[in-house]
């Protein structure tokens, strides 16, 4: 079921919890909203109105879902500026990212894996990995 963005900053700032394998129905919603919502390169769950470790991110195709992602290791810091689809009307904001990322994560099978991600797709995760966090850009 395609749902609507959340645009409430206090709903958005809390801090999201880990998701259980009983979570894993909110996947389809989070896939259906994630390729409906234009210009979307990646989401997290608490942008569609639930509190949970999860995210989707660009991957050219469907959408790649990683379920509890836990950042290992990150290396080459860069400042960037990034917009947000939950605000498309407000104007992009500095941040900094690292151009490669390692995580800890279970996919939608609920299987443990280690990934390193780089340039535009580690990018796309740490904004997701900051909505967890409560931090809104």
């Amino acid at each position: 079921m395609i749902r609507p963005l959340i645009t409430d900053t206090a709903l958005l700032s809390v801090k999201s919890i880990d998701a259980t394998k009983e979570d894993l129905y909110i996947l389809k919603d989070l896939r259906d909203t994630y390729l409906n919502t234009p210009n979307c390169i990646g989401m997290a769950c608490n942008m569609i109105g639930f509190n949970k470790r999860i995210l989707i991110y660009d991957d050219g195709k469907e959408g790649t879902i990683l379920i509890n992602p836990v950042l290992l290791s990150k290396k080459d810091s860069y400042c960037t500026e990034e917009g947000c689809a939950c605000f498309p009307e407000k104007s992009r904001v500095a941040c900094k990212r690292y151009h490669t990322i390692k995580l800890m994560y279970y996919n939608e099978a609920f299987q443990k894996r280690i990934k390193s991600f780089s340039d535009l797709q580690a990018q796309i995760i740490q904004h997701q990995l900051d909505h967890f966090e409560g931090v809104i850009i």
